[in-house]
């Protein structure tokens, strides 16, 4: 009988370790296909204040770079990873990059992991977490260096953070301290997570650790401050949109939008919705888990695992409701929550979910184990429609990627955007822009592609019969060509007709493609002239160049 136990408990842990394998295994090998060791967005910038430093002769000078603000963050541990990566490689490599910022992602789980055992939670929490976490809900995070560096470290540093406060030991206590201080220059909400850490202080009565934490809250808080501009866009101070009332609408929609799973739910309305019920279900389950700790404060009771477990939670629920409030206030304009949805901040409902799952499984145990089977099922076909949902957005950012270093280049040579710096990227992706640059002196004419081309507005391209690939390495461009300048922007591809093995190709049909044109490009200069616009498309090795008689003058585009 005992053999039989042992027999079964190896077989459990073997499934449960395939079943975590799975969703890292998949998340790893998309990245990997879709990503460019190319700069994206504000990596330009960082990269720029990297070679600023590396010319600066003055510690004071290159300090002041170094905890530079930068919308409204002060991006120290971004700037110190990329850094350490050129002053190691003597290059910058957003290969790299990108998987040092994905990597706190296994940190996060093996925290949860390590509540599992410490509060002797259910097995089947590790496997949720890991089809919770490896999904591609944040897939900008996933692609973009500089984003993967802040916004998904924040989440594992505060969860180290809390979890570091219920420790007795005070070794531990001296590094949250650091990572406290850390976790401020990593994300400017982490200021939120500081805060909130003095309520586990409160809770175990360490009023002398409370009054140090409460120290370095202020002093840190000085530091931060000091020199600080407020963002242009902030609308903190706008009465007329950030009422009471669209500060909640936009924290629903900040929560809600986590929850969409598939296009049917992503109706405004239905997001809400989700938004509002995912935010009173934490709240039940927190004001819950406080009832239970309120008589063990009164009455000075030691605190056991899971109750500790459950300050952390508690804390962790705290944390994402105020960061999307603090978003809603900073962001959010009148009558337009696109911050709220933006898929970089996507992971702030999916730590709120798992939070409440882990905080059910303490509440409710013998619920949840009658339900675990149906939650780790859920969590799969869940993974499966997130995976079909943002396929095609995806694919349209990895293109933008290409697309945006490729017009960046040309527009360097007369922009005053410093834009050519440190970093030159490696012999492959130069031999793509190499294959792109002479696709571009040869024009095939087709008329269909001239017939299948519209313009909506100043902002749109639609291109009705241009075939759509599945291929990772495929692409389809809109170029913009006039005397100068030849720019590229990418159709977004139609792929979420149903379910298709990532690495195989396939087409499309029914497709209606759009790309947009970001006025970025267009308006630098003060171009005159019309553009002539053509299609650029790669089907394996091949890129062809399908010229039009299409002309139109963008210069007043928005």
């Amino acid at each position: 009988m005992i053999l039989l136990k042992s027999n079964h408990g190896r077989v459990t842990r073997m499934v449960c370790l395939f079943l975590i394998l799975v969703p890292v295994t998949c998340y790893t090998i998309v990245i990997s296909f879709l990503h460019w060791n190319l700069p994206v967005y504000d990596d330009y910038i960082i990269q720029f204040e990297i070679e600023q430093m590396m010319n600066k002769t003055s510690l004071p000078a290159f300090l002041d770079i170094l905890f530079s603000q930068l919308n409204e963050h002060r991006l120290f541990y971004t700037r110190i990873i990329f850094l350490l990566n050129y002053l190691i490689q003597d290059k910058l490599s957003y290969t790299l990059l990108i998987f040092l910022g994905n990597l706190p992602l296994i940190g996060i789980w093996f925290i949860v992991a390590a509540w599992q055992r410490q509060a002797s939670m259910s097995i089947w929490i590790s496997v949720f977490a890991s089809w919770m976490l490896f999904q591609f809900q944040y897939h900008e995070n996933s692609l973009w260096a500089m984003a993967a560096l802040q916004n998904i470290t924040i989440h594992f540093l505060y969860l180290l953070l809390f979890s570091m406060l219920v420790s007795k030991s005070r070794k531990i206590w001296w590094v949250a301290l650091a990572v406290g201080g850390l976790m401020c220059y990593t994300s400017g909400n982490g200021f939120i997570a500081l805060g909130i850490g003095g309520i586990s202080l409160f809770l175990q009565r360490r009023w002398q650790d409370l009054s140090i934490w409460i120290l370095l809250f202020f002093v840190t808080i000085l530091t931060y401050f000091y020199q600080y501009q407020a963002g242009a866009e902030s609308h903190a101070t706008n009465a007329s949109t950030d009422t009471l009332l669209e500060i909640l609408l936009g924290l629903t929609t900040f929560i809600g939008q986590g929850l969409v799973i598939h296009q049917s739910l992503s109706d405004v309305s239905i997001v809400i919705v989700l938004g509002f019920a995912a935010i009173a279900a934490s709240a039940l389950l927190s004001l819950h888990a406080l009832r239970h700790l309120l008589p063990i404060f009164c009455y000075n009771e030691l605190l056991t695992a899971k109750d500790s477990l459950m300050i952390v939670l508690v804390e962790v629920n705290i944390f994402i409701m105020l960061s999307g409030l603090a978003l809603a206030c900073n962001r959010m304009d009148a009558g337009d929550y696109s911050a709220m949805i933006s898929s970089r901040y996507q992971l702030y409902p999916t730590m709120l979910i798992l939070a409440n799952v882990c905080l059910f499984q303490l509440l409710f145990p013998k619920v949840f184990q009658r339900i675990s089977t149906i939650m780790l099922a859920a969590s799969i076909f869940a993974w499966l429609l997130i995976f079909q949902k943002n396929l095609s957005s995806m694919y349209l950012f990895s293109d933008q990627t290409l697309a945006y270093y490729f017009n960046t280049q040309q527009l360097s040579q007369t922009a005053r955007a410093p834009t050519r710096t440190i970093f030159q990227p490696d012999t492959e992706t130069t031999l793509s822009l190499l294959k792109i640059s002479q696709a571009l002196k040869k024009a095939t004419v087709d008329q269909r592609a001239s017939k299948a081309i519209k313009i909506s507005d100043l902002d749109y391209v639609h291109c009705m019969s241009c075939a759509n690939s599945l291929h990772p390495g495929d692409f389809d461009f809109v170029v913009l060509k006039n005397a100068r300048f030849q720019l590229l922007f990418p159709l977004l591809r139609n792929a979420n007709k149903g379910l298709r093995s990532f690495w195989l190709k396939g087409k499309l049909f029914d497709v209606g493609n759009t790309a947009q044109l970001y006025s970025f490009f267009l308006n630098v200069g003060g171009l005159k002239k019309p553009y002539t616009i053509s299609l650029l498309e790669k089907r394996d090795k091949n890129i062809t160049h399908y010229s039009t008689n299409i002309q139109i003058d963008l210069t007043t585009n928005k």
